[in-house]
């Protein structure tokens, strides 16, 4: 008797398909999973990735055009490898004008866009940096009081394809 198992090599996706942009329009936001944040400024936040960013959703609290709260935070990253560095961070600028690296140094290819809720006082902001901004692809985001490991981001477009393979087996039984 002779067993012949064949499997193919089957994508497997992460996640539904979204698809990111930083242009002040929202809705890809909805239904992800949102961070708790600690500081009452900062209502919660969203992270994402796909093959080239990681996206960034914030909802600030106590906001005005000319004073927003996110100004005066920061991600922190941390590599698994302890990599440390001016990629150990992610600041941003005066009214949000851009997104800063730990040491208030740009970050080529960072894009942000905020704008007001229907609340008084809140804002939607979104941004995104470049993936290749990261020192290693194993770290860990932490943010008002919430750590989330990039493991537990998000991924979508071919990056949140995993392509499984089990080699052809044959098996000769008597």
């Amino acid at each position: 008797v002779t067993l012949t198992a064949v499997t193919a090599n089957m994508p497997v996706k992460a996640e539904e398909e979204k698809d990111f942009s930083v242009d002040g329009v929202f809705d890809e936001w909805s239904g992800m999973s949102m961070q708790s944040s600690t500081d009452p400024n900062i209502d919660s936040w969203s992270v994402a990735r796909d093959d080239d960013n990681v996206y960034f959703y914030v909802r600030e609290n106590n906001c005005t055009d000319y004073l927003q709260t996110l100004a005066d935070t920061s991600f922190q990253i941390t590599y698994s490898d302890g990599s440390e560095g001016a990629d150990s961070g992610i600041r941003f600028a005066y009214m949000l004008d851009s997104v800063k690296d730990d040491s208030y140094a740009d970050i080529a290819g960072e894009d942000i866009v905020y704008e007001p809720t229907s609340k008084d006082g809140s804002y939607n902001v979104e941004f995104c940096v470049p993936y290749s901004y990261f020192a290693s692809a194993d770290f860990s985001l932490s943010f008002c009081g919430t750590t989330i490991s990039d493991t537990d981001i998000p991924t979508y477009g071919t990056a949140a394809t995993d392509t499984k393979t089990q080699d052809t087996q044959t098996t000769d039984t008597q």
